[in-house]
């Protein structure tokens, strides 16, 4: 079964995290620290990475539970999957594997794993009810849950700008959704309780986490938010040369005004999210 996700991620989206898998693991690699520390890891336990993206994160969790425990990282994208994959040889000591399915409809065995991780994974599930009782189900009992999601866009900076300066120059959009985009979905932490609690979680603690973060110097951030990443890029990409060259142009005088000793650096604001399964 396809859904509007999987052929994203299959396709444009997946190509461009490929492409850019470098600079964005330099920069996520910080931020989901606080998770990894929530999930307290230890040696022969059995982890799920959900949304492992390239698998840098599912690399982190396999070297924390050892040679006795796994870390099996889940994932739509083929693409990503793939070079995840290209990653994992090279560490053969660690005890990991990558597999691309969707954890909404995954055929994941019950009561299998301890700890189920997410960096910023979760948030596009198509179905996030059925996803979550579906990794419910798949937890042994006493497991925990930890993952990051994004708050609410006016609190991250780093996607408001590129977006409201390119429609400035490029011309307004058809008006945005009543919801948010599927990166902000989890950004109401009463919304990610109720879900939760409702696919059988317990123990749900939500924490507030922000971190400041270097984006490069003005040119480097325009060019990586501009265009490669994120829907302004999408937009900017499509456009005429000329409108192309001004929106691109707006961009980095919008980043400079916000650098500081010619870097620009923003506050990322994070949900930090903990659930567990009762024993």
């Amino acid at each position: 079964m396809t859904t509007p996700q999987t052929d994203d991620w299959n396709g444009e989206t997946g190509e461009r995290w490929v492409r850019n898998q470098t600079r964005l693991d330099a920069w996520l690699e910080p931020l989901g620290r606080p998770v990894l520390e929530a999930l307290e890891l230890r040696a022969d336990q059995r982890v799920l990475d959900i949304g492992c993206g390239a698998g840098q994160t599912t690399i982190e969790l396999a070297r924390a539970v050892g040679p006795t425990g796994i870390a099996i990282g889940v994932d739509i994208s083929e693409p990503l999957i793939a070079l995840a994959r290209e990653r994992a040889a090279a560490h053969p000591d660690l005890n990991l594997e990558f597999r691309c399915e969707d954890a909404t409809r995954a055929e994941l065995p019950d009561a299998e794993f301890d700890c189920v991780h997410s960096r910023f994974g979760v948030m596009f599930f198509d179905d996030p009810a059925r996803a979550f009782a579906n990794i419910r189900r798949a937890m042994a009992p006493g497991a925990r849950m930890a993952f990051l999601c994004w708050q609410t866009v006016d609190k991250n900076l780093v996607f408001q700008i590129p977006a409201g300066v390119v429609n400035g120059v490029l011309g307004p959009v058809e008006p945005p959704p009543t919801t948010p985009p599927k990166m902000f979905s989890f950004a109401d932490p009463d919304y990610v309780r109720g879900l939760l609690g409702g696919a059988g979680w317990e123990s749900i603690e939500i924490r507030d986490v922000s971190q400041r973060c270097d984006m490069g110097t003005p040119d480097e951030a325009a060019e990586f938010f501009g265009v490669r990443m994120g829907g302004a890029a999408r937009r900017l990409n499509e456009a005429s040369g000329a409108d192309r060259e001004r929106a691109l142009d707006a961009l980095r005088r919008e980043f400079e005004s916000h650098a500081s000793g010619g870097r620009v650096a923003f506050d990322c604001a994070t949900w930090v999210v903990t659930a567990a399964v009762s024993r």
